[in-house]
């Protein structure tokens, strides 16, 4: 009997806020390519942008300090990539393609990810 006063009680409560609680989308556990456009924008906010701001700070702090869906898709509303707004490469710089470019290919799934998916050459 005491269990289930319990379980009713919690089911009912409601934040301290006295609002109640929020539904989260849940992204699914597919790769980014199955992803609908909404579902992308999730996935980058969600998960992309946490995992990389660190490893960009790393190479650049001043320049990274504020990371977001601007640092890699500047202005466009499409989001299309490459984008030809980021710097032009003419050779690959040893952090990008030890640590930024391993790591975007683990959350993207794409296995040979290479430069010029994001940087016009």
């Amino acid at each position: 009997m005491r269990f289930a006063i319990l379980l009713a009680a919690a089911c009912s409560a409601t934040p301290a806020g006295g609002t109640a609680p929020v539904a989260v989308p849940v992204l699914p556990d597919v790769p980014y390519a199955l992803l609908d456009r909404d579902q992308r924008a999730m996935f980058m906010e969600q998960r992309v942008v946490p995992a990389m701001a660190p490893l960009f700070r790393a190479d650049d702090p001043q320049r990274y300090a504020t990371f977001g869906c601007k640092t890699c898709h500047g202005d466009a509303r499409d989001y299309a990539m490459p984008n030809p707004a980021l710097p032009k490469l003419d050779g690959a710089r040893e952090c990008v393609t030890s640590s930024i470019v391993p790591a975007m290919a683990r959350l993207l799934d794409e296995p040979e990810l290479a430069c010029a998916r994001c940087h016009v050459r």
